[in-house]
């Protein structure tokens, strides 16, 4: 039998797991609300061109190794199929000004991705990749919405998760149509716990909470705590329209709305969100730092100060 020298271990170990590999070891992510491409928001890039929002928070997205939104509308031709009093629908020739604004992770477990209907959540998930945009909490199978994804950067591999509050939103169930993943607690727990089997670390977004309100709910906080529990380390909250509260939990964060971003409302108490900046690691969030973000003629700039 030949065993092998320990000391040649130990120097392969050295080498895999210098300080400078370990620090390698982590990723910068960038999360904003709400992108709304519909509506007013159309109407002005049509006369400044697509890139026209994005222009004052493009290098905060394009200089973090991953960045994240809550894409809140179709981008499809198809005709409006909800019945839902607001409906969106976006343009798909806003897509490739998505891809250059820097992101690279959209969730679309929200209540208007079905606002043109199963083919219109296709038409979606099928131009999102067309860009190499990951479609996260959407997929052309209610397991494929599920599942999550998983993005390997600087030998971190982090995994993302998308779901919604808002069942009524979705349309009838069709497990093998184009699905968005819609929450409950047995669902979110289940699937946290097979995805952090396949990476490091977990991002959960979740489309959920009240409109117009500054601060979470009771149903926030328990799903969020509990999400962490079982192996998330940053929820980032979306749906109100507002920014609410940061909460650290552990060595985990809750952002329980990031508010809007991109959104025709200026003017309004809607007309503000958080640009949140943070450092993944295998032990969850490293660092992280949020600016406020305020819109002004559909376009986000961050505020100074804040």
């Amino acid at each position: 039998m030949i065993r092998a020298d320990p000391r040649v271990a130990l120097a392969i170990m050295a080498a895999i797991y210098t300080p400078q590999t370990l620090a390698a070891q982590t990723v910068s992510l960038a999360a904003v609300g709400d992108v709304m491409m519909a509506r007013g928001v159309e109407k002005q890039c049509h006369k400044k061109g697509w890139d026209y929002p994005f222009v004052n928070v493009k290098a905060a997205l394009r200089g973090a190794d991953l960045a994240f939104a809550n894409l809140e509308c179709p981008v499809t031709d198809q005709p409006v199929k909800s019945g839902q009093s607001v409906t969106f629908r976006a343009d798909p020739a806003c897509l490739p000004a998505l891809k250059r604004a820097g992101l690279s992770l959209l969730s679309v477990a929200n209540n208007h991705s079905m606002d043109c209907g199963s083919v219109g959540l296709e038409d979606t998930l099928a131009g999102l990749q067309h860009q190499d945009i990951l479609a996260i909490g959407g997929g052309n199978s209610y397991a494929e919405a599920t599942r999550g994804v998983v993005v390997i950067k600087n030998g971190l591999r982090v995994g993302f998760l998308g779901y919604s509050s808002f069942p009524e939103a979705a349309g009838k169930f069709q497990p093998d149509r184009p699905s968005i993943a819609i929450m409950s607690d047995e669902r979110l727990i289940r699937s946290i716990r097979i995805l952090k089997k396949r990476c490091d670390v977990v991002v959960l977004s979740c489309h959920w909470g009240f409109e117009g309100r500054t601060t979470h709910v009771a149903m926030q906080e328990r799903l969020a705590h509990a999400a962490i529990d079982a192996g998330a380390s940053l929820v980032l909250g979306h749906h109100p329209h507002m920014a609410q509260e940061i909460e650290k939990y552990g060595s985990c964060i809750i952002v329980y709305s990031l508010g809007n971003c991109v959104f025709d409302v200026d003017g309004s108490r809607r007309s503000s969100g958080i640009l949140l900046q943070c450092v993944l690691s295998k032990s969850g969030v490293l660092s992280y730092k949020s600016q406020r973000i305020r819109i002004r003629n559909c376009r986000p700039e961050t505020v100074a100060g804040s």
